[in-house]
């Protein structure tokens, strides 16, 4: 090789590392993870807005969605969508609550966008689920 291109080489590896050191470091550690999983689960009957989940660990709305993105693999809405349609799952098989309980239980303000969106996940409205448990 001529010297331009293992100087070319060397500063090409160099770059390399740093990106991939800096993608290591764009996320939440292990507790940090553990904590906001833990708050979102115990509070999927409030309003969980982005720009208060921020505040609440510290960052600022764009760092906290990259960073939750790096860390959980999807998005902050995603995320909370899911552990609220799985939660009403839970509730759905487990216990004897009416499916408007359900949804307002797991943050659902209207009992027919809860049933669109536990429909789109699972493949059955909720009703279905409930009536075939019995």
């Amino acid at each position: 090789l001529s010297n331009h291109q293992l100087r070319l080489t060397i500063l090409l590896n160099r770059f390399i590392k740093t990106v991939h050191i800096s993608a290591e470091n764009n996320r939440f550690n292990d507790k940090l993870t553990i904590e906001i999983e833990k708050y979102i689960s115990t509070n999927l009957h409030a309003p969980l807005k982005i720009i208060d989940l921020a505040k609440k660990f510290g960052f600022n709305q764009q760092y906290f969605k990259i960073q939750f993105k790096n860390s959980f693999a999807t998005s902050v809405h995603a995320y909370i969508k899911n552990k609220r349609l799985d939660h009403a799952m839970t509730m759905i098989k487990s216990e004897n609550h009416a499916i408007s309980e359900i949804a307002t239980f797991v943050g659902y303000s209207s009992t027919s966008s809860f049933s669109q969106a536990f429909k789109l996940k699972f493949g059955r409205s909720p009703m279905h689920y409930k009536i075939s448990k019995n």
